[in-house]
């Protein structure tokens, strides 16, 4: 995979896991 089409795809990513992870810490604190 060239590095042009890795960036971004990390990038997303990493984006996508971090919000994940923060609407699971927001879901559990109002449990």
């Amino acid at each position: 995979m060239p590095a042009a089409l890795l960036i971004p795809v990390l990038t997303a990513a990493g984006l996508a896991g971090f919000w994940l992870f923060y609407k699971s810490v927001d879901f559990f604190d109002h449990l």
